[in-house]
């Protein structure tokens, strides 16, 4: 489905007037988002419709002319329309909307049944999305219609033949440099809208597939449903990393021309707050600024006790010599030549945690471009618990064993999104990578996991 804005209202007559139907929308020089914001308007608020230009009306506010999303717009009925004595069509019936005598479901939220076909006749009752209608027949925009035993006229536009999904509700963005797209596609490099940080607040409209209809802002558009935790809130554990070369500028904004805050040494221990396109932001000492993501690497640094960090568990030593030389019974598996193929959902396997040596059970949920697992009892959830100490993003180094074969993999310890296993106290499920899997929200080889996977394979 390619989702696009539907205006409040199906058609505007240029000079028309209109209100704003929500509060503090923004009046922009051009038609986007990223334009200029001219002024910022009340819900209620008057304005003169020029002439539409796609998803935007072209508008004037208070003597300033620019342009405003459809959606946000709702056109002034200008004089009631008298109902004829006999049933009248809609002059351009949609494919959506019910016949005379069938069920119809409302659309949206605090929508007016009145007495007569008019936005200035009395109200008998305000309906909620979701409201199931009897349609007794139709007049210009407008439907007359049965509800609870009253009968009433309602706008059109409002009315449906399909009954609506589930209202709106809250979601937080739970990973870093998630991208809102207007296609749900992740493949595509054109139809990413903006990317959103983790711990961004968006409304979710409704799921398709793997993929989450979402409005951010003055933008909808779809987020992939992994990343996506449906929530008003999201507690977040910052995660540790560590510089991984010499002389690495801490700059004040997230590009190469920015003001250099000091200069940092290999090894140097960074909290990392969040990502922004190619850079992390940190905090290294009492500063907090940006670095490039080629010089950050997840994890704990190799050799650091694991008092350095408070997210960091029960992390221990690893050697400095992170080369893929191999160790003792441990595979170094592809994730595409052999790795999915192992990993196919419903596969159960044994992850041992390379650090504290601890062991719990999972099974495989999904294996896209990398192993979507659940714990596989409360008691393994448990035994998570006890390894990191409390839910993390931060990859660790772990050993996965199935059907006797143990590979070297990369596991972080925060659930999230979907799960199908009801009982094991883990609400959600977590990711392993393996050598060369991807991250879902970039298709992108993560440096951060294949470093654990690279620990995991030498020792």
């Amino acid at each position: 489905m390619i989702f696009s804005f539907a205006p409040a209202a199906r058609a505007a007559e240029t000079g028309g007037q209109a209100k704003i139907n929500a509060n503090r929308v923004n009046l922009r020089a051009e038609s986007g988002t990223e334009s200029e914001i001219l002024a910022v308007m009340p819900e209620g608020a008057a304005i003169k419709i020029i002439e539409r230009a796609g998803d935007w009306y072209k508008v004037t506010y208070a003597d300033t002319t620019g342009y405003v999303l459809g959606i946000y717009v709702e056109v002034e009925e200008t004089k009631p329309v008298a109902l004829a004595e006999t049933p009248v069509p809609l002059a351009e019936p949609m494919a959506d909307r019910p016949e005379p005598g069938r069920a119809g479901f409302v659309t949206d939220d605090r929508v007016n049944l009145r007495e007569s076909a008019g936005t200035d006749s009395a109200i008998i009752a305000t309906l909620s999305r979701g409201t199931r209608l009897t349609v007794l027949n139709s007049s210009g925009e407008w439907y007359k219609v049965a509800h609870d035993g009253k009968s009433g006229f309602v706008l059109g536009k409002f009315v449906t033949d399909t009954e609506p999904p589930a209202a709106a509700e809250p979601g937080v963005i739970n990973d870093y440099g998630v991208r809102l797209r207007s296609e749900p596609d992740k493949d595509s490099s054109v139809n990413i809208l903006t990317t959103m940080s983790k711990g961004t607040k968006v409304t979710v409209l409704e799921k398709t597939g793997e993929w989450y209809s979402v409005r951010f802002g003055d933008m909808q558009g779809y987020v992939f449903a992994e990343y996506l935790t449906l929530s008003e809130n999201l507690v977040t554990i910052n995660d540790v990393g560590w510089i991984n070369a010499s002389n690495v500028n801490l700059r004040a904004e997230n590009n190469t021309s920015s003001e250099v805050l000091s200069t940092l040494k290999i090894n140097t221990t960074l909290t990392v707050e969040d990502k922004v396109d190619d850079w992390y932001k940190v905090k290294a000492g009492n500063q907090t600024g940006y670095i490039s993501g080629s010089f950050v690497t997840l994890g704990v640094v190799p050799g650091a006790s694991p008092s350095n960090s408070a997210s960091a568990g029960n992390a221990g030593a690893a050697p400095n010599n992170l080369v893929f030389v191999g160790g003792g019974k441990t595979e170094l598996v592809d994730w595409w030549a052999e790795g999915k193929s192992i990993m196919s959902p419903g596969t159960r396997a044994i992850i041992t945690d390379v650090a504290s040596g601890a062991s719990f059970e999972i099974k495989v949920l999904a294996n896209g471009n990398h192993a979507d697992v659940e714990p596989l009892t409360a008691s393994d959830t448990a035994s998570i618990l006890m390894i990191r100490g409390s839910y993390s993003w931060t990859p660790r180094a772990v050993r996965v064993t199935v059907n006797g074969r143990t590979m070297a993999a990369s596991a972080n310890g925060m659930p999230h999104d979907v799960s199908t296993i009801k009982d094991n106290n883990f609400p959600g499920h977590f990711c392993i990578h393996f050598y060369n899997s991807r991250n879902h929200y970039n298709n992108a080889v993560d440096p951060g996991h294949q470093k654990q996977v690279e620990i995991a394979y030498n020792n």
